[in-house]
């Protein structure tokens, strides 16, 4: 290649860094319009990531925040949301790019703070197990607390951005109510899900989405409201036909974090949810 060629392609890579970054941070002064907000259920994990070591937050082109921007018309915006997160990381390290300006934010949040995905991480390998009723038993303890924290998350959402609207999402519930029932089969990892077992999870899957729900009319905010995906998925849970949500995704013999979460069609039934319930309307 010729030095001109060189300059050329230098100049085209910059131009396409430059652009990738203000799609995810273009925040002035008082905020970002759009901003995204939450766990691995809004960075879009179950999805391409790309490099984890490089993409800790495993954010995603294919998560639900970017289709709502690109419905939206909007040029860019920002994508705080992290892998793992919990209530308190979202109110410690996701709000800077909310101010005046911003007029939409989503949030997903919940899951981690009472562990559900890493009780089904160990649930998928060992049923039956002490450490699974355990982990089960001790993320039902935590939804209890729940509705306080998302609570503080949506008055501090407020806070910053006086006139946006808030949209705070729930969870879908991963098994179908045939396997709870036991009439269906569902194999997680080469082992079958015990109806039990199905239960236990669906059971605490709604408590959690319940606990957000709470949360939110706790809040009082008329600006905000809870969006139920739960219904748009059902007929596909993991085991079915078509399912939006991934199974177990194994590594190292081991689950990776992957497992359990939004695939490219999950994301676009959030954003389906998210835009029936007004998202740039």
């Amino acid at each position: 290649m010729t030095r001109a060629g060189w300059v050329t392609a230098a100049v085209v890579v910059a131009v396409v860094v430059v652009g990738a970054f203000l799609l995810f941070r273009p925040t002035g002064p008082d905020g970002a319009v759009y901003v995204a907000l939450g766990d691995s259920y809004a960075s879009g994990t179950g999805t391409s990531v790309g490099d984890e070591e490089e993409n800790e937050c495993r954010r995603s082109e294919e998560a639900h925040a970017h289709l709502l921007a690109e419905r939206a018309g909007l040029a860019g915006f920002a994508f705080p949301a992290c892998s793992g997160a919990t209530t308190a990381d979202l109110l410690a390290g996701q709000l800077e790019d909310i101010g005046e300006a911003t007029t939409l934010v989503t949030v997903t949040i919940g899951g981690n703070d009472v562990g559900f995905t890493r009780a089904l991480r160990v649930c998928a390998l060992t049923p039956e197990s002490t450490d699974c009723t355990g982990q089960l038993a001790e993320a039902k303890a935590i939804i209890a607390a729940l509705p306080a924290r998302v609570a503080e998350v949506v008055a501090a959402v407020r806070e910053r951005a006086p006139e946006a609207r808030v949209f705070v999402t729930g969870y879908p519930l991963l098994l179908a109510q045939e396997v709870a029932d036991g009439t269906a089969a569902c194999a997680i990892a080469t082992v079958d899900v015990p109806a039990a077992l199905a239960t236990a999870a669906n059971d605490i899957n709604r408590s959690l989405n319940a606990a957000v729900a709470a949360g939110v009319e706790e809040a009082g905010d008329p600006g905000t409201v809870f969006v139920d995906v739960a219904p748009a998925f059902v007929g596909h849970d993991l085991c079915a036909a078509e399912p939006w949500i991934n199974g177990v995704v194994l590594g190292g013999g081991s689950p990776r974090v992957t497992s359990f979460h939004l695939n490219a069609a999950g994301e676009r039934a959030y954003a389906e949810a998210i835009t029936a319930a007004g998202f740039g309307g």
